[in-house]
């Protein structure tokens, strides 16, 4: 069974509505799913009256969507060069998580946002610098509890009302991001600029020890907002939304594997 700490159900339910299968458990609304010539419908459970889907039926339907990610998408790992805006990405890394409120917020404000941050082993043949991936999602969507960040840190209203936004759009369907974010909320919330607010928050959870977030090895897919990835940065950072986040099983050691290769098992 997947060990899933975070999952979308709307974007299960919505982003993939064009696909060639049907992605509804429950009767909803009948929509054209937009293939040319398929004249094919697909099921959307209407958003007030859908049930969340227990863990069997959160797994199938995940799996699913990975594999029609994989043959229509072609997700390329966060490392890679050049990501654009929308496009799909994978990542399996060791990362730091926790769920944080607005900096400005009152005293006690519950958390309404989770981050994810970790950062790669530079990759061959790049610039040597280390690439970074900051994922920022609504608390909404935890499937386990984590522990608190706490605020987001100075300067950083721009992304907590990005990620607020976004969430807000996720609801109603609405999943393209345009090429420049402040389409969706104006940089005038913060006296920083996108890219240096994102480098901001990564870096105040990666720094944090009071709250100190959870940590450990995490894997999933995810859709690009900004590769920041301007020469001025001694690091490159790529912030994106997750679609789901799951810790896999342990990895097996490399004599364990050879083993029970030798021992003829499959």
């Amino acid at each position: 069974m997947r060990e899933i700490v975070y999952v979308s159900e709307r974007k299960l339910e919505w982003e993939f509505s064009d696909a060639s299968w049907r992605l509804g458990r429950r009767p909803g609304v009948e929509a054209s799913a937009g293939l040319p010539g398929t004249g094919m419908k697909v099921s959307m459970p209407p958003a007030s009256s859908a049930e969340p889907l227990t863990s069997t039926e959160l797994a199938f339907k995940l799996e699913r969507v990975i594999r029609y990610l994989k043959r229509t998408h072609r997700p390329q790992p966060f490392t890679t060069p050049s990501l654009r805006v929308n496009q799909w990405i994978t990542f399996d890394l060791n990362m730091k998580y926790g769920t944080a409120h607005e900096d400005t917020a009152r005293y006690g404000t519950p958390d309404d946002v989770a981050l994810f941050g970790g950062t790669a082993p530079t990759v061959p043949g790049s610039d040597n610098r280390p690439v970074e991936l900051l994922l920022c999602g609504s608390v909404h969507h935890l499937r386990s509890q984590i522990a608190s960040h706490g605020r987001m840190g100075s300067d950083t209203t721009w992304l907590y009302e990005l990620t607020k936004e976004l969430n807000r759009r996720e609801q109603t369907g609405l999943h393209v991001i345009p090429e420049f974010l402040t389409e969706i909320v104006p940089r005038n919330l913060s006296v920083l600029a996108p890219d240096h607010v994102a480098h901001e928050v990564f870096g105040g959870l990666m720094r944090s020890t009071h709250p100190r977030p959870d940590y450990g090895r995490l894997r999933g897919h995810a859709r690009v907002l900004m590769d920041i990835d301007a020469p001025s940065w001694i690091t490159r950072l790529v912030l994106a939304t997750p679609l789901y986040i799951e810790r896999p099983p342990p990895r097996l050691s490399s004599r364990w594997r050879r083993r029970h290769t030798l021992d003829g098992k499959p």
